[in-house]
């Protein structure tokens, strides 16, 4: 398997290379040691953060040679925000989160969602899916540091965007830009700087050298047989969870979409609470297998895939891309807008995860993928009479 794959879209004239790295399970199934490998990426760069006493910030009254050095604030000691943008956002900014909390960062999460939610609407113009949704009306929060997490930075338009809008809707005084991959020529990086600058935002962009784009020699493996079909479904217990003060959904249709809707960090804030991420076992059944996740309930796959690490999660994403026998070999769509890559190439036992609004998605996978000879398990979230027990997100890698 390689980290970094780059792929050709279609129907995008705006934006037609693609970009992709495994631990986000597009094209192949991510587990445990692809997402705690590219976490020690992102550890990487706050180790270089914590130990430079100085950080340069360019200001645009001075002389465009002009740079001034500005003490970094200790990040460890301030309240920080950490974003991930739907689809592609939510792993990376999970991987940030767990290495925040590792580090005992006072952090928060949120995503970005597509769905109809209360929040700051945001525009990503060049997606396949431009319209987000940030969960933070009413939340009357103040952050010293905004983190927004990326795969990749292509132009900066998005995150430039981003800042502005987050400028006018809270105080921030510094926001840092994490992503894997850089793909801005040297005038739109002088942009950014200069552009949040003028806003009075303090930005800088962090790219961990660990991921140095080359990627690693695919391997194979043998082909398993997906296993024989279970009757039903397997169930996840869920927590028996209600908030002191009840979110302020717009209507039942808000929340009713979704699982665990008190414990996804897409819907917090809303009330003034975050919902940060829960960590659940699987059912002593499943031994082993890949999980295909449908959209935003990625977050979910990402922590099950955490706390049971014989799981991997692949994505029935957004993204269009075209089948270059090189690294896709194979595509399945689904209602005219979710793809489904290598599915051929899927090793047994298979399950899918899908939030209720996507319930419909879920039937369909199934049976086109029934007529491939691929069966496919639904897991389902279903209450637990006595207290659930939660997985920590601790570990010592």
């Amino acid at each position: 398997m390689q980290d970094f794959y780059h792929l050709k879209r279609e129907n995008n004239p705006l934006r037609e290379d693609a970009f992709t790295v495994s631990c986000l399970g597009k094209l192949f199934p991510a587990s445990f040691s692809e997402l705690i490998r590219f976490r020690h990426g992102l550890s990487t760069l706050l180790d270089d953060i914590a130990s430079a006493p100085l950080s340069l910030s360019f200001q645009p009254s001075l002389p465009k040679s002009g740079c001034v050095y500005d003490k970094m604030a200790p990040f460890e000691k301030e309240k920080i925000l950490i974003v991930g943008l739907t689809e592609s956002g939510i792993i990376p900014a999970f991987l940030m989160y767990l290495e925040s909390r590792k580090r005992d960062l006072k952090s928060h999460l949120i995503y970005s969602s597509r769905r109809p939610i209360a929040g700051m609407a945001f525009n990503e113009i060049h997606s396949h899916g431009p319209n987000h949704v940030l969960p933070l009306a009413g939340s009357g929060a103040v952050f010293k540091e905004i983190w927004i997490v990326e795969d990749e930075i292509t132009s900066g338009n998005t995150v430039m965007n981003l800042m502005g809008r987050l400028r006018r809707h809270m105080h921030m005084e510094r926001v840092r830009i994490f992503a894997f991959a850089d793909f801005r020529t040297q005038d739109q990086k002088a942009a950014l700087i200069f552009e949040t600058a003028k806003q009075q935002i303090r930005c800088s962009v962090h790219i961990p050298d660990f991921f140095n784009g080359h990627g690693r020699v695919p391997g194979t493996t043998e082909h398993e047989n997906p296993g024989t079909c279970k009757e039903g479904a397997f169930q996840i217990f869920q927590e028996r969870f209600v908030p002191k003060v009840s979110p302020p959904f717009r209507d039942d249709a808000d929340w009713h979409g979704w699982h665990l809707p008190f414990s996804r960090p897409a819907l917090g804030v809303m009330s003034g609470h975050f919902f940060d991420p829960v960590f659940r076992a699987l059912p002593s059944d499943i031994s082993g297998g890949t999980i295909l996740t449908v959209g935003e309930a990625v977050d979910l796959a990402a922590c099950l895939a955490w706390s049971n690490r014989k799981i991997a999660f692949q994505q029935i994403s957004l993204s269009p891309w075209q089948v270059d026998q090189q690294t896709i070999f194979s595509r399945m769509t689904f209602a005219d807008r979710y793809y489904l890559y290598n599915y051929d190439r899927l090793d047994g036992p298979v399950f899918i995860l899908s939030d209720p609004v996507d319930r419909s998605i879920e039937i369909e996978v199934i049976e086109k993928l029934r007529e491939h000879g691929i069966c496919v398990t639904p897991l389902t979230f279903v209450a637990e009479k006595e207290e659930t027990k939660r997985i920590a997100c601790i570990d010592g890698q």
